[in-house]
């Protein structure tokens, strides 16, 4: 059997996906926005099937599926959107850079770059990514942060993005805190090691409520 998408429209939050299965046709949602998770859930569907799962079975688990920790994480703060996205190399960074520009609401970035073991000490990937797709007019503010958060900034304006609208914040802590101020959806993206401080600092702001 060949499993394909016959076609697939991202719409009220979620894909839409037409999915060939042999003859016959299975029609299923995926709650994750990103031209990439396409090929992700073919994969899983495709996996599933080889190994002898039903149909029905495979659109009930991919249809409520959800991500944890960094993987495009949804959080609810102050009543707007913020989602945490894992970033750790050039083509998964530009993947997400797709779907921030293909989201049309009005939105605010948090970048972090870290130059830790785990993360890789050399950050010159960095300029094989299309910063160039964030020069978007409903991106209002994007903060630099981490411990190479110049080369951010210096990659940025290279990439001709506005500098009125990039601040430059070292300190983690204070860059989350000026993110979540922005009565914006936000998108924050993290590389490896800046993730779980990340993710713990955001935890933090939910249970104190301010």
């Amino acid at each position: 059997y060949d499993y394909y998408i016959i076609s697939a429209e991202y719409k009220e939050n979620k894909w839409f996906i037409h999915i060939k299965d042999g003859d016959e046709d299975l029609f299923l949602t995926f709650i994750y926005p990103g031209v990439y998770n396409l090929y992700n859930v073919v994969s899983a569907y495709s996996v599933g099937r080889v190994l002898g799962i039903d149909k029905e079975s495979l659109k009930d688990i991919i249809s409520n599926f959800s991500f944890r920790l960094g993987r495009l994480e949804k959080f609810n703060y102050e009543g707007y959107e913020r989602i945490l996205v894992l970033v750790k190399n050039p083509a998964g960074y530009n993947q997400v850079l797709d779907t921030i520009k293909d989201d049309p609401n009005e939105k605010v970035l948090l970048l972090i770059l870290n130059d830790n073991i785990a993360d890789g000490r050399d950050v010159s990937w960095i300029w094989d990514v299309d910063f160039e797709k964030i020069r978007e007019d409903n991106i209002s503010a994007i903060i630099c942060s981490g411990t190479r958060a110049e080369d951010l900034l210096v990659r940025l304006k290279y990439a001709e993005v506005p500098l009125n609208k990039i601040v430059l914040e070292n300190n983690l802590n204070n860059a989350i805190l000026k993110i979540l101020s922005f009565k914006a959806k936000t998108y924050i993206l993290p590389t490896y090691t800046a993730l779980f401080k990340s993710r713990k600092l955001i935890m933090k702001r939910l249970r104190n409520g301010t």
